[in-house]
């Protein structure tokens, strides 16, 4: 009984120790790192690292390691070379199952070396590893990144310490999530900041350029160099308001700029249709889509080794649809979070629209958008 509660105080300050770390305003490295060490420690693990998920291009980042009582922000001195550069996040085909099962997986020790990806097995022979842990980091159902801990000595899974590590691990996700929504704030702060200087230079500097243009033009004699240099500022002023919003909004024109967006996807088949009459919809609508489907897009390129893409457009009465699909390779569900699933339902959502996004194993992709104007705040039509 003294050594289970020895155990319980033991662990419980641990935690408020990571919790300290959670709330402090240290650097989000020097977080990190301390809650891996509390972690190594709490199981005497030898060596640990832990790394954070880059959706973006489907890759893994070492930012924190741990080696014999020494933590690093990133890799440490006697890591294997890989780790010192982001590292495919499937190199070993355990990420994305990792956080699919949501629990951690055990590594020896019998047959250690043979469980541990091919590319670090003379690094854990050399430091003299007999098993180790892996576990996903997880908040909120998605896949923030992965821990995994080594020991120099052989070890039991079904001890106490070992139950409680979970618990320590997610100190290091919550890090990961807070920093991650911070990221996505100031990106939709930036995102709203752009959009407001896109309509003050299109609704104030470009229009005026415009109205001296035509004056220009009307008067007698007519001064065509003065005329070129004000086309010329009104062409600047059309670029600007293109590069801080990357739509061609002007005549909603929500097709031409889906086309645009097939047309610079090099070395992939791809195909606009749009069926119903193209008619006006919400400003707001135009953006958020563009963005949505310019992320799914991408995803696509990067990701699913498809050779089709194609984007259908639906206009209908009260509602717009729009689809896009590909022939790739298709992702599992933990992929998809990985790529922005969440990120785009939240877009949807916040117009008041719904989103089915289906996939299987080598037979592509299928992104559904649909958005009612009464969803979206908008009157009926």
């Amino acid at each position: 009984m003294k050594t289970k509660t020895t155990d319980l105080n033991r662990l419980t300050g641990v935690l408020h120790e990571g919790l300290d770390h959670l709330a402090g305003e240290q650097p989000r490295a020097q977080g990190l790192a301390a809650i891996l060490a509390h972690c190594c420690r709490w199981v005497g693990a030898c060596r640990g690292h832990l790394w954070e998920y880059q959706e973006d291009s489907a890759e893994l980042i070492t930012v924190a390691s741990y080696a014999l009582g020494q933590t690093s922000a990133g890799p440490g001195p006697d890591a294997p070379a890989f780790l010192c550069s982001p590292f495919p996040a499937e190199h070993n085909g355990s990420f994305y199952s990792l956080c699919l099962n949501e629990k951690m997986r055990t590594l020896g020790p019998k047959g250690f070396l043979d469980t541990v990806w091919a590319g670090t097995r003379d690094w854990h022979e050399r430091h003299g590893h007999r098993c180790g842990v892996a576990l996903p980091l997880l908040a909120q159902g998605e896949g923030l990144g992965k821990m995994a801990l080594y020991f120099d000595h052989e070890r039991g899974w079904d001890e106490p310490d070992m139950e409680a590590l979970p618990a320590l691990a997610t100190q290091a996700a919550l890090v990961l999530l807070v920093d991650k929504l911070q990221r996505q704030r100031y990106a939709s702060l930036l995102r709203d900041e752009r959009n407001r200087f896109a309509r003050e230079i299109h609704d104030g500097l470009a229009q005026n350029l415009v109205s001296i243009l035509m004056r220009l033009r009307n008067q007698q004699p007519r001064d065509r160099e003065l005329e070129d240099l004000t086309q010329l500022a009104l062409e600047e002023a059309r670029r600007t308001v293109f590069a801080l919003r990357p739509l061609a909004v002007e005549h909603n024109d929500l097709p031409g700029a889906f086309q645009s967006l097939l047309d610079r996807q090099p070395g992939v088949d791809t195909e606009l249709q749009v069926h119903g009459t193209p008619g006006a919809i919400p400003e707001h609508w135009k953006h958020e889509l563009y963005r949505v489907v310019h992320e799914g897009v991408c995803n696509t390129v990067r990701h699913s080794c498809a050779s089709r893409l194609w984007i259908h457009l639906h206009y209908r009465t009260d509602s717009l649809e729009v689809v896009l699909g590909d022939n790739g390779r298709g992702f599992s569900l933990a992929q998809l979070r990985g790529h922005g699933l969440d990120n785009i339902r939240e877009r949807v959502a916040l117009l008041g629209g719904t989103v089915e996004w289906t996939s299987l194993p080598q037979q592509g992709t299928r992104l559904k958008l649909v958005l009612t104007r009464r969803g979206s705040g908008e009157p009926a039509a």
